[in-house]
């Protein structure tokens, strides 16, 4: 669905009779690609209770991913439904049905990936702004790994086309690289 619009959305599970819940605000900054590590279980769980029994929903780019089929196989019980939206453009990030499923979550998790891209596909768009209001005065809690989790904070590191390698930054942690892509966050979320 939405493929038309550079847009998917996938639910991947949803229970019966939804009753609107208050959610509590929070932030969970999970890193990346650590699956099943220690604590993982335990901060996915303080995460969920903040939804109290909500709709769950990944942003992502790139397509479709397992994320929300992995909460529904090991949390279906914390949760009313779990759902993906990738949005890949700016077109599909301006799309009023785009944010109109991103005001109905009760919990956002940002998926890894390319931070370049979240930036480029959802900065100054309606995306960034349904995402400040659903954060700043809905208060549901969002989560992040990877790209996800970087884009959450004031700063991050999002090399257009050339990096530095870790000699570089050691050598001058000022390096000319760091100074031109160090971007502000995509929204601002706090």
């Amino acid at each position: 669905m939405g493929s038309r619009y550079d847009f998917d959305y996938y639910v991947a599970c949803e229970g019966r009779d939804y009753q609107s819940i208050t959610t509590q605000s929070g932030c969970l900054l999970i890193g990346g690609a650590e699956g099943n590590k220690s604590g993982e279980h335990e901060a996915t769980q303080w995460f969920l209770k903040r939804a109290y029994g909500g709709k769950y929903l990944v942003l992502r780019v790139g397509g479709i991913g397992r994320q929300a089929d992995w909460i529904c196989r090991n949390y279906r019980d914390w949760i009313y439904s779990a759902a993906e939206l990738s949005i890949d453009s700016r077109e599909a990030a301006n799309n009023s049905q785009v944010t109109d499923y991103i005001l109905d979550a009760d919990a956002l998790f940002i998926a890894g990936g390319d931070q370049n891209d979240y930036q480029e596909y959802w900065q100054g768009t309606k995306t960034e702004d349904t995402l400040n209001y659903v954060i700043n005065e809905k208060k549901i809690p969002i989560a992040g790994t990877s790209a996800g989790m970087a884009i959450l904070g004031d700063y991050y590191y999002a090399p257009d086309h050339q990096g530095v390698i870790s000699s570089e930054i050691l050598n001058d942690p000022f390096h000319y690289n760091t100074q031109k892509n160090c971007e502000r966050e995509i929204a601002t979320f706090f």
